[in-house]
C-alpha cells in the first residue's frame, strides 16, 4: 500500500475481472481493495474510506444497483464517485445506474485505455472536491475561532466600560466648572457611549447568528416607543444642531417592545449620524389599511443606489460616512433587519428619496 495514496474499491464477483481492474488502478498510482459482492462492499464502505468505487452491476445476493442506492443514501456523487461495470448490451442497467447515482460506467470486455481515462478523470474530480472541503473546513474553523474571540472580547469589555462610566460620573463633581472641562467631560461620555454601542452590536451579532434571541410578544403603543427613542437621541442631535420632528398616528402593535425600541433607536441614531449639522430629521408614522408605516428621513448625503445591496449585510461598508466623525460598525442595519423580520415586520430604504436617506419600517397593527 502506497502511503497517503487514494483508495479504490473494486467490486466484482469474478476474481479475474477484479484482478484486471486492480492492476489498472495500481498502475495509475492508487491503492486497490477488492470485494466479491455487493454485501461485502457495503460492509467495507461502512468501515473504511474510499475515493472511488468500481462496481459491477450483475452480482449475486446484493447486486450493483442495490448497493449503489444504499451507498447514495449516505454519500453523494462528489463525496464518493462510483463507476458502474456493465455488459455492453445492458443499456437499461446503465441508464438505471446513472439515474440511481452512478457517476460513470465502463463496459465489459474492458477497454484498458477507457478504464484508465474514466478512473483518472473521476479521481481528479474527487481530489478537487477533497481540497475544497478541506479549505471550507479551515475557513469554518477560522470563522468559529473569530466569533469565539469576538464573543469573549465583547463580554470581557462590557464590565470595564461600565466601570469606566461610573468612574467618570464620580469624578465629574470634582472637576472645575469651566468650558474646557465641560468639553472634555462631554468627550469622555461620548467615547464611553461609542464603546458601549460597539460592544452591544457585537453581542447582538453573536446572539442573532446563533438564533438565540427570545421575544416577549405583547401589545404596546408603537408611537410612544418612537417618541421615547427620539428623546434618547435628542442630546446627540443637539450636539450637531439637528432638529428632531415627529408626525405620528397612534397605533398598537404586537411585538417585543424592547427589541422594537432597539430597532427604532438604531434607525434614529443612524439618521443623526449621517445628517449634516443644522438640519432636520423627520419621523413620520401613519396607518395604511392595517399596516403602520414608519419613515425616518435625514438630510445627509443619502444612499447610492449601487450600494443598496450592502445596507443590510453584516459589516456592509458604504461610501457615505457619518458627518460628525461618529463610529459605525456596519452591523446596525443587519441587526435591525433580523429583529424586524423575526417579528413579522419589514424594513427597507426608499432610494427615490432625494433629500437624504429615507428608511422605512412596516408592522401590522392590532385592534386596541
Amino acid at each position: 500500500m502506497t502511503a497517503n495514496a487514494a483508495r479504490v474499491l473494486v467490486v466484482d464477483d469474478e476474481e479475474a475481472n477484479r484482478d484486471i481492474l486492480a492492476t489498472i488502478v495500481q498502475a495509475l498510482g492508487y491503492d486497490a481493495a477488492q470485494a466479491e459482492d455487493g454485501e461485502v462492499a457495503l460492509g467495507m464502505v461502512e468501515s473504511e474510506d474510499f475515493d472511488l468505487i468500481l462496481l459491477d452491476v450483475m452480482m449475486p445476493q446484493v447486486n450493483g444497483i442495490d448497493a449503489l442506492k444504499q451507498i447514495r443514501e449516505k454519500k453523494d456523487r462528489q463525496q464518493l464517485p462510483i463507476i458502474l461495470i456493465t455488459a455492453m448490451s445492458a443499456v437499461d442497467a446503465m441508464v438505471n445506474g446513472l439515474e440511481s447515482g452512478a457517476n460513470d460506467y465502463i463496459t465489459k470486455p474492458f477497454n484498458f485505455k477507457e478504464v484508465r481515462v474514466r478512473v483518472k478523470s473521476l479521481m481528479q474530480m474527487k481530489k478537487l472536491y477533497d481540497e475544497r472541503q478541506r479549505l471550507l473546513n479551515t475557513m469554518q474553523h477560522a470563522n468559529e475561532l473569530k466569533n469565539r474571540l469576538m464573543r469573549i472580547a465583547s463580554h470581557d469589555l462590557k464590565n470595564p466600560v461600565n466601570n469606566l462610566s461610573m468612574v467618570v460620573q464620580l469624578l465629574e463633581p470634582a472637576v472645575p466648572d469651566n468650558a474646557e472641562n465641560k468639553e472634555l467631560m462631554g468627550m469622555a461620555y461620548r467615547y464611553i457611549e461609542v464603546m458601549n454601542s460597539i460592544i452591544e452590536e457585537f453581542l447582538d451579532l453573536d446572539v442573532l447568528k446563533d438564533q438565540e434571541v427570545t421575544y416577549n410578544i405583547k401589545p404596546f403603543a408603537l408611537d410612544e416607543v418612537v417618541l421615547a427613542s427620539l428623546t434618547d437621541y435628542r442630546a446627540a442631535a443637539d450636539r450637531k444642531g439637528i432638529r428632531l420632528t415627529a408626525d405620528l398616528d397612534s397605533a398598537t402593535i404586537e411585538a417585543d417592545e424592547d427589541r422594537i425600541g432597539q430597532v427604532i433607536g438604531n434607525l434614529v441614531s443612524n439618521a443623526v449620524k449621517y445628517s449634516h449639522p443644522n438640519t432636520t430629521v423627520n419621523v413620520t408614522g401613519h396607518i395604511k389599511d392595517d399596516i403602520y408605516e414608519l419613515h425616518i428621513m435625514d438630510q445627509g448625503d443619502g444612499i447610492p443606489a449601487h450600494e443598496a445591496d450592502a445596507l443590510f449585510q453584516p459589516f456592509g461598508k458604504l461610501s457615505t460616512e457619518p458627518t460628525g466623525g461618529e463610529n459605525s460598525t456596519g452591523l446596525g442595519l443587519w441587526i435591525v433587519q433580523q429583529l424586524i423580520q423575526a417579528q413579522g415586520g419589514t424594513v427597507g430604504v426608499n432610494l427615490e428619496y432625494t433629500g437624504g436617506a429615507d428608511f422605512w419600517l412596516k408592522m401590522r397593527i392590532v385592534e386596541d
